[in-house]
């Protein structure tokens, strides 16, 4: 018998530079154990071994600071917002922790579905460029038609227009500091928006090679953001 789902939860969490660098899959799996030793009455796939039944917003990238990582997770059993919430905390490997909980309703879109895209901050070198260059740069690459660009995939190279998967660029410059606030977009058919593909292109607009000296990952925006 395959007991009944009660309750939806979706938790956003957050990963700092004091988190262990991994890839995707193992900081799932991480959670995943942290989960089954919470004591939570979790909802378990039988065809992976009675792993807990988990959904990312989107894959985490590997050592990237982030600051809001939607997931979802499914329960047997109610519970409280003060139990779950406990329960994750102590679930979560070191370096991540709990920003937000709430409960979903049971029929909601799949949470992968509902991603429209996500926002950076990309610290630059700033011997880049100049201010007026990086504005100049940022403006041709926002005002253009189209950005073909190229992208390795699968062991090939894949040719694909950049351009509808960014929706904006804001250059913040102080002394010794070059900032870019970088809002790029999900689309079923073209994939999604890279912050070191937006980077690229302004390189190639300036003419000269721009070092990122950081890059984190503020939010996955979901279609209730927009």
């Amino acid at each position: 018998m395959v007991a009944e789902v009660r309750q939806r939860w979706r938790a956003v969490i957050a990963r700092g530079d004091d988190a262990v660098p991994a890839v995707h899959r193992a900081v799932v799996e991480q959670i995943e154990d942290g989960l089954l030793r919470s004591g939570l009455p979790l909802v378990v796939d039988a065809r992976r071994g009675g792993r807990p039944r988990l959904a990312f917003a989107a894959p985490m990238p590997l050592g990237m600071v982030t600051d809001r990582e939607p997931i979802d997770l499914w329960l047997v059993e109610r519970r409280t917002t003060e139990v779950v919430s406990s329960a994750l905390r102590a679930a979560l490997p070191q370096g991540y922790r709990l920003t937000d909980l709430h409960d979903v309703w049971l029929g909601a879109p799949a949470l992968a579905a509902c991603v429209r895209g996500a926002e950076y901050l990309v610290i630059l070198d700033p011997s880049g460029g100049s201010k007026a260059e990086f504005e100049a740069a940022i403006d041709a690459l926002l005002s253009a038609a189209s950005l073909p660009r190229d992208r390795v995939k699968g062991g090939g190279v894949v040719s694909y227009d950049l351009r509808p998967l960014v929706d904006d660029i804001a250059l913040t410059t102080t002394e010794g500091a070059v900032t870019l606030g970088i809002s790029v977009r999900f689309d079923q058919n073209r994939g999604s928006g890279r912050p070191e593909e937006v980077v690229a292109a302004l390189s190639e607009a300036i003419g000269r090679p721009i070092t990122i000296a950081s890059t984190r990952r503020e939010r996955v925006l979901l279609a209730e953001d927009a």
